[in-house]
């Protein structure tokens, strides 16, 4: 562990540790923990950065705009020897009963969502680079990065779709 880092981050790794020992054994395990007001995502800096670099360009288009919905803010990001890395977040409280108009406020959300624009410089995937993830792949990761619509339909056109375990 490198002794440089500022305490609050020391003191994160040794919360997601202790989470990690008393929690991973369960069927509903999740690398996330609420800590000092704090919600902290955790796990592989190559599947982490994504996340990420997505949830900061969300935030940061949330901010200021009053249509937007309640999107947590990135306050930090970090590393440790470029494999484990924590996403430090706002922490939303969830609400104990739900307003009536709930349903309408999450479509509302989910329109706002939906009409973003994509970042310049991003192919299809996470805004932080790597391969698209959805349950359309198998283990939901596209097995390469796809430089456009028509690269993803070539692949498409090419490979057997993956049928629903409901179906």
């Amino acid at each position: 562990m490198p002794d440089t880092l500022p305490a609050f981050q020391l003191a994160i790794i040794a919360r997601c540790d202790e989470h990690e020992r008393q929690e991973s054994s369960k069927s509903d395990f999740r690398r996330c923990v609420v800590f000092e007001g704090h919600f902290i995502k955790y796990g592989s800096h190559k599947s982490l950065y994504p996340q990420y670099r997505t949830q900061q360009y969300i935030a940061n288009l949330a901010d200021g705009d009053a249509s937007a919905p309640h999107v947590p803010k990135v306050y930090d990001y970090f590393t440790v020897e470029d494999k484990m890395a924590y996403l430090i977040m706002e922490y939303i409280e969830a609400q104990s009963t739900l307003p009536r108009d709930a349903p309408e406020k999450v479509a509302e959300a989910l329109q706002w969502l939906r009409d973003l624009p994509a970042p310049s410089d991003v192919t299809i995937g996470p805004v932080g680079g790597g391969p698209a993830r959805h349950a359309l792949f198998k283990n939901y990761t596209a097995p390469l990065c796809f430089s456009s619509i028509e690269a993803l339909e070539r692949y498409m056109n090419k490979v057997p779709p993956r049928l629903s375990h409901s179906i």
